[in-house]
């Protein structure tokens, strides 16, 4: 009868685990923020990307390879000028190193993936117009 009753317990407290496990997985649904032609984002809270935080505002996504590795970096953009230019960069604060995952046709629209953290969004995959890779962090 305790083995009955143990297992029970044992199958109640697996069960709530993979419940919970499940809730904070669809907690994190990705959202996909629209990137101009030039790879512009607005980031609209503030966003994490590998150890990086950025703070809200307009930044310009760039990409770079170094040999078999990839990484991304983000320069913020000063607000327009009246004129319609996009206006001056500043310095970048470091780059992210990320991982490749192949995708199945090349990429038709530049990407930006985040999932919500408390009161800031953490970026967690990147597609770039005209690559058949994801860029994941």
């Amino acid at each position: 009868m305790k083995d009955r009753r143990f297992i029970l317990a044992l199958l109640v407290a697996i069960a709530t685990l993979l419940f919970n496990w499940g809730t904070a997985i669809a907690a994190q649904h990705e959202h996909a923020l629209k990137v101009g032609k030039t790879g512009e984002v607005t980031f609209d809270k503030e966003t994490r990307v590998g150890d990086l935080a950025f703070k809200p505002g307009r930044y310009k996504f760039q990409h770079r390879v170094e040999g078999s590795e990839h990484f991304v970096y983000f320069v913020e953009w000063t607000k327009s000028h009246p004129s319609g230019s996009l206006g001056t960069p500043t310095p970048h604060p470091g780059e992210v190193k990320c991982r490749i995952e192949p995708l199945s046709r090349k990429v038709l629209q530049t990407k930006v993936y985040t999932v919500d953290e408390g009161t800031a969004k953490r970026l967690t995959k990147v597609e770039v117009r005209g690559e058949n890779v994801a860029h994941l962090f």
